[in-house]
């Protein structure tokens, strides 16, 4: 929008200004266009005159801390009409997050009164009802899309105490202590903000910027922490920078003594954190996990591989309340049985033998070495199909139980709602072929192997312990061999002997 105001000068001049705003690649500037006349109304003579240009906070006063811009232009007039733009020369650096008033001087008297800036046309877009930009609290917009940047202060960014946004969010930078967001894009800088609560998803669409918060310019998802990568994400991996901290507890030094630390026992579940961490083999997963006699801060359900394993043994952290029955761990290590088997998910673990225990035939013998949790049998293991929720296969399922269904790649941990000899029903939108794994149980077995490694070395010692009393009982029964031959040996020379007195050796 354009306005228009006569002005006159003690010059006897008379100026007509006419002034918008506008954005030229991201450097604010305001466009000015004026008619110098002289006292009796004709146009001054075409020719060039100097101007001094100022932006104040008032209408009238000339108080130093009022004028927020100032800059001196050789215009050129025809037929006394003048056009210029104010910050190409001299940026303008005026946040704008105000009403501002011009004030045009030509020799040494100002025009009065001093004209208030106006809306440029396209500024009245943002006049809606949903899309108010107050001068002090939160900046709200159903979607604001920036070609350079929204300035406040000196910041070339986006800057707000917070910035809420139905929509999406497209600038340069932003930098505010709070950013919600359904979809934000940072082209240039990644947003920097103390408290990112994106609601879809935050991410940069252009290069690694420092301090930032994601980027993708090299085809990458990447977080930043004053300029450290500290996390990395692309289609074939999630690749972490620097220490891992997974703790109920404020972190500090401390807590990182390795590169992956887990203090107390956590699960993600969603975002709410209620019992302890889960991690599947194609990934990081989560779920509710369970544990009969102890708790489990790292769950995987394929093998898990590295060159060693530490376990906490300080004698500070222990009360020892016996020492092991060597005779009695060798009895209980005889009753365990260790049988060849293979999975009946070949699929997934393969058809390699197996040389282990069974957690249940330990169970029975040695029950302090099986912990119980939750987890999916290969108990149905067949292919069906499934149609409004029913799932056509004959079973022995039962209301209230959860059993595993696999689409695809994707599996869904549902319960049985009904169920006959013939199918099931399940709350489910999928339609077609499925995979029936099994049922999801809370009394899943595993083997704790330090234990019956434990149990080993205890009767191990007890075999020792009687080998070498078997050892101490064989020396003496040598020794007492040795002596008896050497006796024998001595009773024949006497024998000998006296056979020679005798004249019992044969001579005459």
């Amino acid at each position: 929008m354009k306005a228009s105001t006569l002005l006159s000068l003690k010059h006897g001049l008379i100026l007509l200004a006419l002034f918008a705003c506008s954005l030229l690649q991201a450097q604010a500037t305001l466009s000015v266009q004026g008619v110098i006349t002289k006292a009796d109304g004709t146009a001054v003579d075409d020719g060039t005159y100097s101007l001094v240009f100022r932006l104040w906070k008032s209408p009238t006063t000339n108080a130093p801390a009022d004028k927020v811009h100032e800059e001196t232009l050789i215009v050129e007039t025809t037929g006394g009409v003048y056009s210029t733009v104010l910050g190409e020369s001299t940026p303008l650096m005026a946040p704008f997050d105000q009403v501002y008033f011009l004030g045009v001087t030509l020799g040494s008297a100002e025009l009065l009164p001093r004209p208030q800036l106006t809306h440029a046309p396209y500024a009245l877009s943002l006049l809606g009802q949903s899309n108010q930009f107050p001068s002090t609290g939160p900046v709200t917009a159903d979607a604001m899309n920036v070609v350079g940047a929204i300035s406040a202060g000196s910041y070339g960014v986006v800057n707000a105490s917070s910035v809420t946004a139905a929509g999406a969010v497209n600038a340069d930078a932003v930098q505010a202590n709070t950013v919600n967001a359904t979809a934000m894009i940072a082209s240039g800088g990644a947003p920097a903000a103390a408290n990112l609560a994106g609601v879809g998803y935050a991410f940069g669409a252009g290069g690694d910027g420092d301090g930032g918060l994601f980027s993708s310019g090299d085809n990458n998802v990447a977080l930043y922490a004053n300029a450290t990568k500290v996390l990395e994400g692309r289609s074939d991996r999630l690749q972490l920078f620097g220490k891992v901290l997974i703790s109920d507890n404020a972190p500090n030094v401390q807590d990182y003594s390795a590169k992956l630390t887990i203090n107390d026992d956590i699960l993600y579940d969603g975002l709410n954190k209620s019992g302890n961490f889960l991690a599947n083999a194609g990934g990081i997963g989560f779920g509710t996990l369970t544990s009969g006699s102890t708790s489990i801060s790292i769950y995987a359900s394929s093998m898990v591989a590295g060159s060693a394993f530490l376990a906490h043994s300080d004698a500070r952290i222990k009360r020892i309340v016996g020492r092991s029955n060597g005779a009695g761990d060798l009895n209980l290590l005889r009753q365990i049985q260790v049988t060849d088997y293979t999975f009946i998910d070949q699929l997934a673990r393969g058809n390699r033998v197996s040389k282990k225990v069974i957690a249940q035939e330990v169970e029975a013998v040695y029950p302090e070495a099986v912990t119980t949790t939750t987890g999916v049998v290969p108990d149905i293991y067949q292919t069906a199909t499934i149609k409004a929720g029913r799932v056509e296969l004959n079973n022995n399922l039962k209301p209230g139980e959860r059993v595993q269904l696999i689409f695809g790649s994707a599996k869904h941990i549902a319960e049985v709602l009904a169920a006959d000899t013939s199918g099931f029903r399940v709350a489910l939108e999928q339609e077609g072929p499925v995979f029936v794994y099994g049922r999801y149980v809370n009394d899943f077995r595993t083997v704790d192997y330090e234990a019956l490694s434990m149990l080993n070395i205890s009767a191990t010692q007890e075999l020792v312990r009687r080998l070498e009393q078997l050892e101490t009982e064989n020396a003496a029964l040598k020794a007492k061999q040795n002596a008896s031959a050497q006796l024998l040996e001595d009773v024949a020379g006497r024998l000998k002997a006296l056979e020679a007195r005798a004249g019992l050796n044969g001579s005459k």
